[in-house]
């Protein structure tokens, strides 16, 4: 019998900060430290590497990251049925339903996506 295992990725906020190495800066992502202060709780999320350092794209990717609790949260509020409601401000059309139905599915899919159901 196979048994399958969830995963779920480390809880947010998650943040990013620069660090400096000898070869320049390299962007970095952790949760929030929420130690006392002088101590710091954090967990890496991950280390980028200094591709695309010069176009600022290393800097921009580890936002993302960072932002990837926020915005999957923020994912799962607009397909409940209160999400959609307010996304259409009360109106209700067919070209609307139509277009919250192709938002939601996006938005399932993206879901998917970041908890390995996809």
């Amino acid at each position: 019998m196979k048994t399958e295992t969830k995963h779920t990725h480390t809880k947010g906020p998650w943040t990013y900060y620069m660090t400096i190495s000898d070869n320049g800066p390299v962007p970095q992502v952790q949760t929030v430290p929420i130690g006392p202060v002088g101590g710091a709780y954090a967990t890496m999320i991950c280390t980028l590497s200094r591709t695309g350092q010069k176009s600022g794209a290393g800097e921009a990717n580890a936002r993302l990251i960072a932002a990837a609790p926020d915005l999957l949260a923020a994912l799962r509020e607009c397909i409940t049925d209160e999400g959609a409601h307010c996304l259409a401000f009360g109106r209700d059309t067919p070209t609307l339903r139509r277009r919250i139905a192709a938002i939601n599915e996006r938005a399932r899919a993206a879901i998917a996506k970041a908890e390995g159901t996809a």
